[in-house]
């Protein structure tokens, strides 16, 4: 994780850091909604700009979404649970 958000996260208050975990938790399920829909659309239309623009996209999710994990990691330690 970036040192700077780390700072900034030891930095809040219980309740803010419990405000960002709920924030956290409701993106992380928009993304994986995203994710799914994504897959089905593939598999729905099955041709190659679907399926190659489908690939690139859930790279990008599943980037995103592993960053959205360890900020969550984080911050659930920060709160103690």
């Amino acid at each position: 994780m970036n040192n700077e958000i780390e700072e900034k996260i030891k930095s809040f208050s219980q309740q803010e850091l419990l405000e960002y975990h709920r924030a956290i938790l409701f993106i992380d399920r928009c993304v994986n909604v995203i994710a799914v829909s994504i897959i089905l659309g593939v598999l729905f239309f099955t041709n190659v700009i679907t399926v190659m623009t489908g690939v690139v996209a859930i790279f990008f999710l599943g980037n995103f979404s592993c960053a959205i994990a360890t900020t969550n990691q984080y911050i659930r330690a920060r709160l103690g649970r």
